[in-house]
């Protein structure tokens, strides 16, 4: 019988990600007024989730090591780098050919900081300690609401689900010799953490390219931390990360106003 409360249960990993991406699918535009409230509502059910399946995670849970956030730090710098390089080749490389609308390599530009319902500029804009400051005084609670569902429930979720289940489930052991395909395969639940094979590094490329709209800047990103998940073998290391990443690119979305980047 699968249980919520075991490590052994695909559930655990499973059910706080399903909550968030079903709230997700029915979530309004960010422009309307019911935005707010059903955000709200989204983090409390996942955050619900995430309480009830919690005695399942305890085991992984330990404090983060150097690499966690260092990886973080880098990865915020290459993911902002990325997104900015993909936005430009499409408008600048491609043009009159509508590709940003079949492939696009941004998020719809909403500005999170004044919650106003208003699409911020497009294109990058310069940032100056004047605008920063603008931008501070006039800060908005819906941008501390999204940044918290992002830098602290996303990784805990997406990282358990993905690193936690996903790659781990679809993990299979190298076989060498008669005796290795003649043995058992390993129950998903014992593959460690961070275990690399040719289906992880699928799984590792085409899970952002699916749920991602910064293609290049998600590929780079998810291998290097499935990279980070090899070194440490260590799942909060990888939520860290993801944690930080996320942080940095709110923090660098309120000081340029890029914010097509959230």
């Amino acid at each position: 019988m699968l249980s919520i409360t075991t490590e052994k249960s695909p559930i655990p990993f499973l059910a706080p990600f399903v909550v968030y991406m079903i709230c997700t699918s029915f979530e309004p535009e960010p422009s309307t007024g019911q935005y707010p409230l059903f955000y709200c509502v989204k983090l409390l059910l996942t955050a619900i989730a995430i309480a009830v399946c919690f005695p399942a995670w305890k085991q992984f849970l330990k404090l983060p090591s150097f690499y966690g956030v260092l990886a973080g730090i880098l990865g915020a710098a290459v993911w902002i780098g990325l997104c900015q390089m993909e936005k430009r080749s499409v408008s600048d490389f491609l043009p009159g050919m509508g590709l940003e609308k079949v492939f696009p390599t941004t998020r719809p530009g909403y500005d999170w900081g004044t919650g106003e319902g208003v699409e911020a500029n497009a294109a990058d804009s310069g940032a100056s300690a004047s605008d920063f400051s603008a931008r501070i005084q006039k800060i908005s609670p819906l941008f501390f609401l999204r940044l918290f569902g992002l830098a602290i429930l996303v990784p805990f979720i997406e990282e358990f689900f993905l690193r936690g289940f996903v790659l781990r489930y679809f993990w299979s052991a190298p076989k060498n010799s008669d005796e290795e395909q003649a043995s058992e395969p390993i129950p998903w639940y014992d593959v460690p953490i961070g275990a690399l094979c040719p289906m992880v590094w699928a799984i590792t490329i085409l899970y952002p390219l699916l749920t991602h709209p910064e293609a290049l800047a998600g590929v780079v990103w998810f291998s290097g931390i499935t990279l980070l998940a090899w070194k440490t073998r260590s799942l909060s290391d990888c939520v860290c990360a993801h944690a930080i990443t996320n942080l940095a690119l709110g923090i660098w979305v309120l000081y340029s106003g890029q914010w097509y980047l959230l």
